[in-house]
């Protein structure tokens, strides 16, 4: 921000909230006046989103510098904001006006789990209609495209970095042609590597097999670990050990 005031604003606010970030702004100011102007910070109409991540974001740039590996972890949380309006003499009934936001971050971490930094992130409300309605629509202007912007941020990072092998990593919704087609036109010395949880049951090129799928290609390879994970019991499974 070219604004002095607002940079030093910022700053007092950063270290109010990081001293317990579960709690709420009113919670963690110790006093009226200072909650107040926390939120007359963040109603400025010249601080953005982007303004206040600046200096994370370029932080998170040079923490990358010298790692051998780092994975970028992309996906999407739910924000909602919802009120309940209750009406009178009607018992338990309550009307939700829902108000709810998507925030779809990038974050990265090196192989031994240590957080480096948020790279990217998209924040958005979800238009009314059905998936039908974007059936025609480009795919810039589709959800969607969150995922290939992101994989874009870590071919980014990988041309900042020419010896830090950056992975891209993402959930099945991410298994779309479109981020593929990114990863194929952009040149080998700036392309990110990424993992898919697979979707689809694509082909795949091999050189035995013509026309051979995903499926069954990693149904012929030996396997190579397992885990297990503690399931807690729901009203639709009984509580298990399940074996990935």
């Amino acid at each position: 921000m070219s604004d002095k005031r607002l940079n030093n604003r910022l700053e007092r606010i950063l270290e109010t909230l990081s001293s317990d970030p579960q709690k709420s702004i009113p919670n963690n100011c110790k006093a009226w006046s200072q909650t107040q102007a926390t939120y007359r910070f963040l109603s400025n109409e010249s601080v953005t989103a982007s303004d206040i991540l600046t200096g994370h974001l370029q932080a998170t740039t040079e923490r990358v510098k010298g790692q051998p590996v780092v994975l970028v972890a992309q996906d999407t949380t739910f924000i909602n904001l919802a009120t309940e309006d209750r009406k009178k003499e009607m018992g338990t009934l309550v009307c939700k006006n829902k108000n709810e936001f998507l925030l779809h971050p990038s974050v990265v971490f090196t192989p031994e789990r240590t957080n480096l930094g948020a790279l990217h992130n998209t924040l958005w409300k979800r238009r009314e209609g059905n998936a039908a309605d974007c059936y025609h629509t480009p795919i810039e202007e589709k959800e969607s495209y969150r995922w290939i912007t992101s994989y874009k941020m870590s071919c980014e990072l990988q041309k900042q970095n020419s010896d830090t092998l950056v992975v891209n990593i993402a959930d099945r919704e991410s298994d779309i042609y479109g981020l593929f087609l990114e990863n194929e036109k952009t040149s080998l010395e700036q392309r990110a590597e990424f993992i898919i949880r697979a979707k689809s049951n694509r082909l795949v090129e091999t050189d035995e097999e013509e026309n051979q799928t995903l499926w069954n290609e990693l149904s012929e390879q030996p396997c190579a670990g397992s885990y297990q994970l503690p399931l807690q019991r729901t009203k639709y499974r009984r509580a298990r050990e399940a074996t990935f």
